[in-house]
């Protein structure tokens, strides 16, 4: 998939192949990852396979391989060559577990990378056990991650001439999806575990409607204050024990009351009447629906997220479409996936743009030439999960960032530690954007800098003043990124947003609960973060474009999008498609072999993809016969083996499957992973101290380069903390400056 979306903004891709064929071929999930690209065959045993392969590495820019036995052959045969031949070549090594720790050399599997990094053991459950996610939410991070790490190495390497390696593990690319939530301060305890899978918020959650379920996302107190005039608990704003709706209300048993009276209030009408209520009150909310139901959705297809393709083999199908959206240079699909070819490839002809004189390095004050965007500087008007995180990763790239609030602050640190999770590496600006003087200052900034990044509803930016018109006008070279709910434009696009919603509309929800009973909302703000991480890759794509070409770019992307991303391979309609693997309450696996079992101490992922594991399964738990294994999660059989595996330790049963050669490995707790050794091994958390919060311990370098790095060098900011010395830097003089304060156009910490 990281190919994929490489190959959609323009690249030429070659996707090798042994002879036997990518494991993935003949599942529908091939022909939505490998469309775009060409394919051949080459046998990797052969000194002729090896010549034509190495003839096409030491032209490429970019060489990507996995841990599946073609891409460690790929890698042992080739990498260090073709590095040294062609010092420009940019290598991403796709690990799954990382390369160091005790978990490294398990088989590549999706459940065990989501027990590894905690997030079975983090998912809202009803019964205290790990659940099993139903999408396979570590590749489609890992994909979204590392398309951003090698454009960030392609950018880097316009400065420097040079390529380098990188490696970004399946479980990073989870903690990447994980930073608001992997934040640690003493004696602060996080929303986790056995929080309700309808919810964690009493306004923020899923409601049993009369005839169906909607999601309800009054996440803000002005969002409260609406829903409780719309479902007539108008008493409950002035009740005390509801003081801190919605969010910061203290007590559980309030807030289990609160949910209650809502629950009792949401029974009373069937849920297209509550889609009308809510509309015109201006809450956000959504039906739950299947994904065959969002692929009809308007607002997707006014998008271009639905598209029609005819594959080879499958007929005539429906996909997503491509994410992100550059203005000046869209990304296309180019074809249905390949059929397999013997037949040696070439290279396409390179662009021959002319390439004005170089930007690169002309602004920031970060040091080290070493990150990937130093010298870029970025204006960040985001809130909440998806604006922070897509600007926090430009800044652990090394970018510049400042973080921009009005006087009221950003309604995310409300959040607390989940704020500190996303906004790291940046420095704080407080300033009054609807003050006339307040935004004359941030547009004489735009002046000088490279990226605005904003998440706001369409048409605010605008109405302040300093939407992409503005923007342009003050620098021609500025690239614009817009992360919204629906997209800038359509049916809802003047709808609010947040990630759930997305969850419940995009067929998520539905794909995780129980096809008969309640959907799922997940933990994991899988839209949230698609969105974030997409529109960083976005804008990288967008600085190097502006390289060739000296103009800038409005890039787009939005949660509605992020739905589709983050389940690419199931959404894929056709003709005779089998049914995807069905959710469940407290979803535990796919079968008695692959699913989570609890032990006397915790829990155990036994990961049984085939007929010899499952044999060694069998020997293991000394079963006479192993047929039984491939029946249901929840049959009789998984019944009987969740009697023998409560009977020993976590520790003792890893050993013990292990050891027979079953692939296995623990389902993490959230209150283990911050002092796991696999993690400390694998250098994935980074301390540091806040004044407020104290000693911090959050995720850290997760993109392991070899040259490159990424920068952790800051906290995340107070409200107006940098506001002077941001100024300053801006070229504003101390009279200016003191009179802004004066003025209370901004605020310094």
């Amino acid at each position: 998939m990281l190919a994929m979306l490489l190959a959609e903004q323009g690249a030429d891709v070659i996707k090798i192949e042994r002879p036997a064929g990518d494991h993935l071929r003949g599942t529908p999930a091939f022909h939505v990852f490998n469309r775009s690209k060409r394919a051949v065959t080459l046998d990797l045993e052969s000194h002729e396979a090896r010549e034509r392969l190495r003839g096409l590495v030491l032209d490429a820019d970019v060489l990507l391989y996995d841990d599946s036995t073609t891409g460690t052959a790929l890698a042992g045969a080739l990498e260090r060559e073709a590095r040294t031949a062609n010092p420009r070549l940019i290598v991403g090594h796709l690990s799954a577990y990382g390369s160091k720790g005790r978990w490294a050399h398990l088989p590549p599997d999706e459940g065990l990378v989501q027990a590894i990094a905690g997030a079975q053991s983090a998912q809202w459950r009803h019964e205290p056990r790990p659940v099993y996610i139903n999408i396979p939410v570590s590749g489609y991070a890992q994909a979204i991650v590392g398309a951003g790490a090698v454009a960030a190495a392609l950018y880097a390497r316009l400065r420097s001439g040079r390529g380098d390696r990188f490696e970004l593990s399946a479980v990073a690319a989870l903690f990447q999806f994980e930073t608001t939530a992997w934040v640690k301060a003493p004696n602060i305890m996080r929303l986790a575990g056995l929080t309700s899978p309808l919810g964690p918020v009493p306004t923020y959650r899923l409601f049993k409607t009369s005839d169906d379920w909607v999601f309800v996302g009054a996440l803000t107190p002005a969002f409260w204050t609406k829903l409780a005039l719309a479902a007539g608990l108008d008493d409950a704003l002035v009740d005390e024990r509801f003081a801190g709706a919605p969010m910061a209300i203290a007590d559980a048993d309030d807030r289990r009351e609160l949910a209650r009276r809502l629950e009792e209030a949401f029974a009373t009408k069937i849920s297209e009447e509550w889609l009308r209520i809510l509309e015109h009150a201006d809450v956000p909310r959504s039906l739950v629906l299947t994904r065959e139901q969002w692929a009809q959705h308007e607002q997707l297809r006014h998008n271009g997220m639905v598209v029609e393709i005819d594959d080879p083999l499958l007929g005539h199908t429906r996909q997503m479409g491509v994410p992100v959206r550059l203005r000046n240079a869209p990304g296309y699909i180019r074809g249905p996936a390949p059929v397999a070819s013997g037949v040696a490839p070439r290279w396409n002809e390179r662009g021959t743009g002319s390439r004005p004189e170089t930007r690169i390095g002309s602004h920031g004050t970060t040091p080290g030439a070493d990150y990937p965007l130093a010298g870029i500087r970025v204006l960040d008007l985001g809130t909440f999960i998806a604006g922070a995180s897509c600007s926090m990763m430009l800044a652990d790239y090394g970018a510049d960032v400042i973080k921009i609030e009005g006087p009221e602050g950003d309604a995310w640190r409300g959040s607390g530690l989940g704020f500190m999770g996303s906004n790291r590496n940046k420095r704080g600006l407080c300033i009054d954007l609807t003050n006339p003087e307040g935004r004359e200052a941030f547009l004489e900034m735009v002046a000088r800098s490279d990226v605005v990044l904003d998440n706001l509803r369409p048409g605010i930016m605008d109405r302040l003043g300093i939407g992409y018109a503005s923007l342009r006008t003050r620098n021609p070279g500025i690239v614009h990124c817009s992360v919204t709910a629906y997209g800038p434009t359509g049916p809802c696009a003047h709808l609010p947003g947040f990630d759930p919603l997305m969850q419940a509309q995009g067929g998520i929800m539905r794909a995780q609960g129980d096809p008969a009973g309640d959907p799922v909302y997940l933990q994991i703000a899988v839209c949230d973060f698609a969105s974030a991480l997409t529109a960083a890759y976005g804008v990288i794509a967008a600085l190097i474009s502006r390289e060739r070409t000296g103009v800038g770019d409005r890039v787009e992307t939005c949660l509605a999008n992020a739905a589709c991303t983050v389940q690419a391979g199931e959404f894929l309609m056709y003709d005779g498609a089998a049914p995807p693997p069905p959710g469940g309450r407290d979803l535990a696996g796919r079968t008695a072999s692959y699913r989570i079992y609890a032990t006397s101490d915790g829990a155990v992922m036994v990961a049984c993809v085939s007929p010899e594991h499952r044999d060694a399964l069998a020997a293991a738990l000394a079963l006479a016969d192993n047929a039984p294994l491939a029946e249901r999660w929840d049959g009789p059989l998984a019944c009987e083996l969740e009697r023998i595996f409560a009977s020993r330790t976590t520790r003792e049963w890893t050993d013990t499957l292990l050891a027979h050669g079953v692939p296995a490995a623990p389902c993490i707790a959230v209150a283990d992973l911050f002092d796991d050794e696999h993690h400390l091994a694998n250098d994935l958390w980074w301390d540091t101290e806040d004044p407020r919060w104290g000693p911090l311990r959050q995720t850290g370098a997760l993109i392991k380069w070899q040259a490159l790095r990424q920068a952790l060098v800051r906290r995340a900011p107070q409200l107006g903390e940098h506001s002077i010395e941001v100024l300053h830097e801006f070229g504003f003089d101390d009279d200016r400056v003191s009179r802004l304060l004066d003025d209370g156009v901004i605020l310094q910490r």
